[in-house]
């Protein structure tokens, strides 16, 4: 209300100063003052809201690009995550195959099918033990790689040394028995040769066949230690093979 009676004095001002005419041209100017006022305010308006709709749609876009890029990484965080429970799974079937057959495999030995002429197959068994071994240790550090259960990790640890300590026992009974057996080869050929001629080498014969029969008892020594020996190990590796595979299963089933 004040700037209107203002207006008024000043209007009333250039009336007394410059007539009606003076008032006409004031009020003329007053209108084309406001008219300008209003569409430079409306034009700053716009502008604004222009740029403003535009800082939107850039923001808005910006976000945008960011879900997209967080998106794809949580998509490879969930692939990532699927590929190494795949993996784990793989790792642990791979080494329940690899300790079975080091187990039930390599280790399923008939010890009393050695005799002299073929105990040289003995050395073929100890490398089929070894490979076996071998096989297992690596099936066994992909399985530490890939799995983080500790479950898991240490009933296998576990289970890796106790069959460790049954197939030493294997190959420690095989080494001693191949010995026993290439020893007592030479001693039997040597006597059946001597048959022949035993009016001539009764003393040499009999050494030999006192020898020979030395040598069978104490093969008979080494397979009666093995039998008692193997069943205490077996029983133990069984018995962690049980512990390894129940809990193997219940992690696959609830993975």
């Amino acid at each position: 209300m004040k700037d209107i009676n203002d207006i008024y004095e000043k209007l009333e001002q250039v009336e007394r100063f410059y007539g009606l005419f003076g008032v006409i041209i004031a009020i003329i100017l007053i209108v084309l003052f406001i008219l300008i006022w209003k569409y430079i305010t409306k034009t700053v308006e716009l502008q604004a809201k222009g740029t403003f709709d535009k800082e939107l749609a850039d923001y808005n876009k910006g976000i945008q690009e960011e879900l997209s890029i967080l998106n794809s990484e949580i998509g490879q965080i969930t692939n990532r995550k699927t590929i190494n429970t795949d993996k784990e799974r793989e790792a642990i079937l791979n080494y329940l195959n690899a300790y079975s057959y080091w187990l039930y495999g390599s280790l399923e030995i008939d010890i009393l099918s050695f005799k002299y002429n073929n105990f040289e197959d003995i050395n073929s068994i100890l490398i089929k033990i070894r490979e076996a071994h071998s096989e297992c240790n690596q099936c066994w550090n992909k399985l530490k790689f890939w799995s983080d259960n500790e479950k898991i990790v240490n009933s296998s640890h576990e289970l890796n040394l106790s069959l460790l300590k049954y197939s030493q026992y294997h190959e420690i009974a095989l080494s001693n028995l191949r010995h026993n057996l290439s020893w007592g080869k030479i001693y039997t050929d040597q006597f059946q040769a001597i048959i022949d001629k035993m009016d001539k080498m009764k003393d040499w014969a009999e050494f030999l066949a006192s020898e020979d029969k030395r040598i069978r008892d104490e093969n008979d020594n080494i397979i009666k230690e093995y039998w008692k020996g193997r069943q205490e190990l077996f029983i133990d590796v069984i018995s962690k093979n049980n512990k390894f595979q129940a809990i193997a299963r219940e992690y696959l089933r609830h993975e």
